[in-house]
């Protein structure tokens, strides 16, 4: 039994990891155990504890780390505290799932990935849209025709009313670490704001090896929320509509193949159901944790190059 612990019983620990560890201990109950979860709100651990069916509650991770037993931990932490408690769990060398984004900053997530390597802890970064339904069915697809290389991507993130000035290292992350995913590390990012407030409107073209290209359009605060992710072959479309869990193919001009799954659940469809699966399985079997902090440190260099706008090679 694969005990799991959990810091962090905020909103976004009760919408995504909360959900998909509930799920997954009811799909294979004799698996994991849900040991623990750890707030300073000794309240709201007691809510999440009991709304998800963890067994105790702390409000010190080190008691938590010390007294419950955990083989895996799963850390939710705001942005600005990312750095000083990732960096403190890294050391403890207990398998670990950090939310994104690593860090506040390329700084950040190059010293997390230093005392990862340097202290062998074996972790994941929670890039929830690698697991959801509708990019892994994109995925396959591909992989099937791997013979027709993907030539273009096209990708949008539009929310609304999101002000907050590093929206592209916070939340634009995704889009970015989605995008790499599919096509690899680029070789050059030229971006552009506009809007005279920040954060602005933002237009990123990246450029990788075989003349392969991408365009990025990050909008934070417009009159709907929208992520798409549209792939291009020489012959074919990939379309993926992440809120709308959809992911259709045109394939040498035919109509399109409809590859969603009908009724699922919000936390499968938004990968973290299939993130904690990944999760579990590495820690069963000691191997395949990925992403990793190097995936973050790519992720981070590109999401900061389209924030400062201009033109830079990663």
């Amino acid at each position: 039994m694969i005990r799991i612990g959990v810091i962090g019983a905020g909103n976004h620990s009760t919408s995504n990891h909360g959900p998909a560890l509930k799920a997954y201990k009811q799909e294979h109950p004799e698996e994991i155990e849900l040991a623990a979860v750890c707030d300073l709100d000794a309240g709201r651990a007691k809510q999440y504890a009991e709304q998800f069916g963890f067994a105790r509650t702390f409000t010190d991770y080190d008691a938590m780390l010390e007294k419950a037993g955990l083989d895996g931990l799963v850390a939710v932490t705001p942005i600005d505290l990312t750095r000083p408690i990732v960096g403190d769990l890294l050391s403890k060398k207990l398998p670990l799932l950090l939310e994104k984004p690593p860090g506040e900053n390329i700084a950040q997530t190059r010293e997390l990935l230093e005392l990862a390597q340097e202290h062998h802890c074996p972790h994941m970064i929670s890039c929830n849209r690698r697991f959801s339904e509708p990019v892994s069915a994109a995925r396959n697809w591909l992989a099937e025709h791997a013979h027709r290389p993907a030539v273009f991507m096209h990708a949008r993130m539009l929310r609304y009313g999101r002000h907050e000035p590093r929206f592209i290292v916070g939340t634009g992350f995704h889009l970015v670490d989605t995008v790499l995913s599919f096509m690899g590390i680029p070789s050059q990012v030229r971006a552009a704001r506009s809007g005279s407030e920040r954060p602005g409107c933002y237009h990123a073209t990246l450029n990788f090896d075989q003349d392969r290209v991408a365009i990025l359009e990050i909008h934070p605060s417009v009159g709907t929320n929208l992520e798409t992710y549209t792939i291009y072959g020489h012959d074919y479309c990939v379309q993926i509509d992440h809120f709308g869990a959809r992911t259709q193919v045109y394939d040498r001009g035919e109509s399109a193949m409809d590859l969603s799954s009908p009724n699922l659940e919000s936390a499968l469809v938004r990968g973290a159901f299939g993130e904690t699966e990944a999760f579990v399985r590495a820690i069963r079997d000691g191997k395949n944790f990925h992403p990793t902090l190097s995936d973050g440190l790519e992720s981070m260099t590109v999401a900061e190059a389209i924030l400062a706008g201009g033109e830079m090679r990663p």
